[in-house]
């Protein structure tokens, strides 16, 4: 069985892209060091849900 990541890029009030793609990013590589298979990203980029 393989295990993957899935991120939405979500941008909370008040927080620019680049601190979007740095958190999202750390968190990438923190899952591949975990040993997780895939990681997916949506297509709603920098959406505040």
């Amino acid at each position: 069985m393989r295990f993957g990541t899935y991120y939405f890029l979500q941008a909370p009030p008040g927080s620019s892209h680049e601190e979007v793609i740095h958190r999202e990013f750390a968190q990438i590589l923190l899952s591949e060091e975990l040993g997780y298979d895939s990681v997916w990203l949506t297509e709603y980029h920098f959406i505040e849900f």
